[in-house]
């Protein structure tokens, strides 16, 4: 559990302040005529804050770095190792064939 809160953590914080700007934004401003489907009840206004609070935070959680050159050495060990027949091209991206 821990891992997971750790790991998740802007988007739960974004989820908790969402919520709250959406339950302010209905108390304060909020529509009184009830024709305004989301700032109308208090419920929609708050799952609607915490869903664009999340979304909001999450763009900025950071991407983990991956070591590509190793993850290529064994995909490609594990893919000659196969039991199957392996079909390798040497053709460089953008190199011409010599006749």
């Amino acid at each position: 559990m821990k891992p997971f809160l750790f790991q998740n953590k802007l988007l739960i914080v974004g989820i908790v302040l969402g919520a709250v700007a959406g339950f302010l934004y209905w108390k304060f401003v909020g529509c009184n005529s009830g024709t305004c489907m989301i700032t109308s009840k208090w419920h929609n206004s708050t799952a609607y804050g915490a869903v664009m609070g999340g979304l909001f935070l999450s763009i900025f959680k950071r991407k983990q770095k991956v070591n590509e050159t190793t993850n290529k050495t064994e995909t490609f060990n594990d893919i000659i190792n196969a039991d199957k027949p392996v079909l390798v091209d040497f053709l460089q991206n953008g190199a011409v064939p010599v006749n």
